[in-house]
């Protein structure tokens, strides 16, 4: 047996099974809706969240560019031929 539940003007209402299941349903229906918005805000973020990416993977390709460039100008290869050592 369900019980009872107050009203807001302090009369008794009857809690039946349907009106539970309707209660159910509308929860469930807000459950989805909340999804369904998740999902859209994530598909109108989604350009900016790649541009984002975008620049920072530009970014770290530009500084390991710089990094060997700079690597290149500190210290120079030394030639091969004054590596030989000749021995007599």
């Amino acid at each position: 047996m369900m019980r009872d539940k107050r009203t807001q003007h302090g009369a008794v209402a009857e809690i039946t099974i349907s009106h539970v299941v309707k209660l159910a349903g509308m929860q469930g229906l807000e459950g989805l809706d909340d999804y369904a918005s998740a999902m859209f805000s994530l598909v109108f973020y989604l350009p900016a969240i790649l541009l984002w990416l975008a620049t920072i993977l530009a970014g770290v390709a530009l500084g390991w560019e710089l990094r060997r460039l700079a690597a290149r100008v500190l210290f120079p290869a030394k030639k091969a031929a004054s590596l030989l050592v000749v021995s007599s």
